[in-house]
This record gives structure tokens, sequence and C-alpha cells, in this order.
């Protein structure tokens, strides 16, 4: 990653956030806020923080795999209760899935639970976005105190300031992801 500093931020639930850190995942679904302008999720940043959110996150909605990482997820949030950014994505891909068949292909390579991508994908038009991203660890560990700018049911976050990434480790080596792809690309085409 060559860029220094990012001003973005995309909520999603903590423990899908640590999954996307640890490699286990590398797609996202989204269909976007109750606050997202006129209703409507856009994908319109190209590389972004990952901001951990616990909001509407339940061991009943992620896969059974993913349920262990719950308890890692108070570690994204201070003692002060301040949001630490540690994680930003890079997208390689978007796609705009328009049949749920495409949809639960998917299942397997992200952490919702199969009846969270159904509602998901049902919820006002049928539909979801897919994300392919690339991941990195920052080394530098950047704090932010939650504004009420940034609270409340909305996919993208202008953060207050460019934050420093410095030196970043990729979650997966560039062979792991690229393997990822391929899988992905091959449950869409069967």
């Amino acid at each position: 990653m060559t860029e220094n500093s990012c001003d973005v931020a995309l909520k999603e639930w903590a423990v899908i956030c640590r999954a996307l850190e640890t490699g286990q995942q590398t797609i996202l679904l989204r269909k976007g806020g109750i606050a997202e302008g006129a209703g409507v999720f856009r994908p319109d940043h190209a590389r972004f923080w990952l901001y951990p959110t616990q909001f509407h996150q339940t061991a009943e909605q992620v896969t059974s795999d993913l349920v262990p990482l719950l308890s890692e997820t108070a570690e994204l949030r201070t003692a002060a209760g301040d949001l630490v950014l540690r994680s930003v994505a890079v997208v390689e891909e978007v796609r705009y899935l328009t049949s749920i068949e495409q949809a639960l292909a998917l299942c397997g390579l992200h952490g919702w639970s199969e009846d969270v991508v159904r509602q998901r994908f049902a919820y006002r038009q049928p539909g979801l976005f897919l994300f392919v991203l690339r991941v990195f660890r920052s080394e530098i560990t950047n704090q932010v105190t939650e504004s009420a700018e940034m609270a409340g049911c909305k996919s993208w976050v202008a953060l207050p300031i460019s934050f420093p990434i410095g030196r970043s480790t990729p979650a997966l080596t560039s062979a792991a992801f690229d393997y990822a792809k391929q899988l992905i690309h091959s449950k869409l085409n069967s």
C-alpha cells in the first residue's frame, strides 16, 4: 500500500472487521444503512478504514466459525469508548448481485448467516453489493472519538482527519488473495 493516510471509513460489524483483518474473509456484502442518501448504498470509495461497530451484531446473525471472534471485538474500542482504526481495505472489485442465488452461492466466504443474506437481499429493492477487498493491517493504531456526525445507521463515515496508515501488512499473501478471488468467481459463475 503506497498512500500514507485515509479520511473515510466504512461501518461494519466488528466481528466481520476482525474476519477481514485476519484473512478469514475477503468479501463484504452490503445493502446500506437507513441514513444513506436517498436510501441507497453507493460504493463510492476505493480505499477506506474498517469502522468496527457492534450495533445489530449478534451470534445468531453470523456464521458459526465467526462466533468465537465475537469475544475479540471488545478490543476495537478503548476503555474510554473511542473507536480503534487499525485496518484499511482496498476495493479490488465491486459487483451488484441481482439474484438471491448469486448471494447464497457466496455463503462460506463471508460471515453473515444465510438468514441475514436473505433478509438483506430482500430489503427494499432486491439485490446486494459485493465488495472483494484486499485488507491491510496498519502498524499504527489510530483512535477517534465517535461524534454525532459519525453515529447512526450509515455506511460511509467522513473521519475528522486523514489518519496515517504507516507501514501495513496484508491480511493474506498475494497468492492466497488471488486464490480467494478465483474461488469467489467460480462460485458466482457456477
